[in-house]
């Protein structure tokens, strides 16, 4: 059977929210021997975590007991390819889609000073990219890619200083580049991480630069 439909319905209920239900459905659609597709939509419920709203630290940095419970409207698709090129290879792209009433996050108010708020309406869109290189039973090798447009749609004014910015501290994009070499007692790594810029306000005319972290290991067993 190329073709699998699955279908579920989940009940959340928590003492201090009301009861929702979460149904879902998806597909997967094997079309060639080496390429699959699938694609699902459905609903998610969060409620705010216990940090949310009672963290509290002594730089004044604190919660907000008064947070809503987010809600969303969640769309994925996506293709995955596998091949025998120079050992085993996997591309993975993937396209999301969320709708969230009620996001949870957490914004500077002050001197640096962060509490965590509800923005009533945000759109999440994007695109991830990833691929796996077993070159051969010694080395594996990983390249990653994500794009990610958040952005507050929460005014009916679509000119608004707000409307369409991207969300404070969201960068658009991330990279990830990995390497792995295994043999016999030997484990060696290597990954490089790329975090693009990220906006301080909820204008858009301040920025955090890019940055990149680079990590390297090795362990012998004995």
């Amino acid at each position: 059977n190329n073709i699998s439909i699955y279908r579920s319905l989940r009940y959340d209920n928590f003492s201090n929210s009301d009861g929702v239900f979460l149904p879902k459905v998806g597909a997967n659609v094997n079309i060639f021997k080496y390429i699959y597709i699938r694609s699902s939509y459905g609903n998610n419920y969060r409620i705010p975590t216990l940090n949310d709203m009672y963290y509290q630290d002594n730089w004044g940095n604190k919660g907000n007991p008064n947070l809503k419970p987010e809600l969303s409207k969640i769309f994925d698709s996506g293709i995955m390819m596998k091949a025998n090129v120079y050992g085993q290879t996997k591309l993975d792209i993937s396209y999301f889609n969320i709708f969230t009433n009620n996001k949870i996050i957490w914004t500077p108010e002050s001197n640096w000073i962060f509490k965590p708020k509800n923005v009533a309406r945000v759109l999440s869109s994007g695109l991830n990219i990833q691929l796996n290189w077993n070159l051969n039973r010694y080395i594996d090798i990983e390249l990653m890619h994500s794009i990610t447009n958040s952005k507050d749609i929460t005014s009916t004014v679509k000119d608004s200083h707000t409307y369409g910015k991207q969300l404070v501290y969201t960068p658009k994009n991330i990279s990830k580049f990995g390497l792995e070499f295994n043999y016999g007692s030997i484990f060696c790594a290597i990954n490089n991480i790329f975090v693009g810029e990220r906006f301080t306000n909820i204008e858009n005319t301040k920025s955090l630069p890019s940055y990149k972290i680079f990590n390297a290991s090795i362990s012998i067993k004995t």
